[in-house]
This record gives structure tokens, sequence and C-alpha cells, in this order.
């Protein structure tokens, strides 16, 4: 017993010398799953991808504003009745928009059944488009990475008007810095290789 309680205090220690030597502004991201199959759209389907396609629905995770992650969805239903709908993962302390991938459902009930896999409600849509612009713009802002998809997915989403003021005060900490989180392979495929002014990353 004397061994265990010797022991038990020297692996704290080690907890704790490993985690003071981390940079203090990276911090870990809530494990976030994906409810669609992260494969690439067929062309035919990205090169639809319109608001002139009639608007299925827009979906946020709930408690994304405690959480400081939002999964967004916008959906929107194409000519032949099957439902483009463009994934957004938005990373409210860091990166901004993080994620995007398309899913392309045969029948809307299908899209139901993948959004029931997570935790998402209805949204307003205008919400979701100034959320997705503003994580758009917070990532530009600090020369992230956006995701390869997000140029034709953005599509789905009107473009910001003249003199829109998005809400960038939803990101960052509390001096308006991001707080950067994740695998060193993540972070290094949204920083690039000579880095941008952001916080120091992890290392």
């Amino acid at each position: 017993m004397a061994r265990g309680r010797t022991e038990e205090p020297r692996r704290a220690r080690k907890t704790a010398a490993r985690q003071s030597a981390r940079p203090a502004r990276v911090r870990s991201l809530p494990r976030y799953e994906a409810s669609a199959e992260r494969t690439p759209l067929p062309p035919e389907a990205a090169r639809l991808a319109s608001t002139e396609l009639p608007l299925v629905g827009a979906w946020i995770t709930e408690g994304w504003q405690e959480n400081r992650v939002a999964g967004v969805v916008i959906a929107r239903r194409e000519p032949g009745g099957r439902v483009l709908a463009g994934w957004f993962l938005v990373d409210l302390r860091g990166f901004g928009l993080r994620e995007a991938w398309g899913y392309l459902a045969a029948t809307e009930a299908e899209l139901t059944q993948r959004l029931k896999r997570g935790a998402y409600v209805a949204a307003d849509y205008a919400e979701a488009r100034r959320l997705l612009l503003a994580a758009e713009q917070w990532a530009q802002q600090w020369e992230f990475a956006l995701p390869q998809e997000w140029d034709v997915l953005r599509n789905l989403i009107e473009p910001p008007r003249p003199g829109e003021v998005l809400p960038l005060e939803l990101f960052g900490d509390e001096d308006g810095r991001p707080l950067l989180s994740g695998e060193l392979a993540d972070l290094a495929r949204h920083l690039g290789a000579e880095g941008n002014g952001a916080p120091e990353k992890a290392g």
C-alpha cells in the first residue's frame, strides 16, 4: 500500500508537468461526430450547388454557443428531388470555418435520419448563413486555410451583402484572438507551413 501511495503523487506530478509544458493558448476541441460520410460530391451535384435551388432547411447542433463548436447543415432540393446538403464544422474558439463536406441524399427523409444521429435542431436559415459567413471571414482574417469543399458548398448560401455586419464577436477568446486546438496534423493543415501570426501553435 505504501508503494501505491508513493506512485500516485509521482504520476500526478508527471501529469502536471506535461500539462504545464503545453502552450497556454492551445485547447482541446470537443470530439465532433459527423453524421454524413465525408465522400466527395458527384461532379454533377457539385455543379448544381446554388441558392437558386429550393431551400429544404437549416440545422445547428444544440448547445453550440456554450460549447463554442457548431455543426451547421444547409440543405437544398435538386430538380430531380434529391437533397444536396452542406455539412460544416464551425470552431468559434479557433479556426472559424474548420470543416466542410457535402452529402447527397436520395430523399428528405434520408437526410432527416442522418440529422437525428447528431444533436441537430432546426435553425433559422438567416442565422445559420450569417454564422457560416462570419466563420469564413474570421478564417480569412487570421489567414487560416479554408476547407477545400467550401469553394463549392458556399454556393448554397448567399454571399455577404454590401455593408452587412457579421457576428465576428462570437469568435476567439476574451482578447479577440484564436485559441488553436486539435491534433498536430490538423493544426498544420489549417495553419500552413509558414504560419500566419496567430497564437502559438502546439509543438
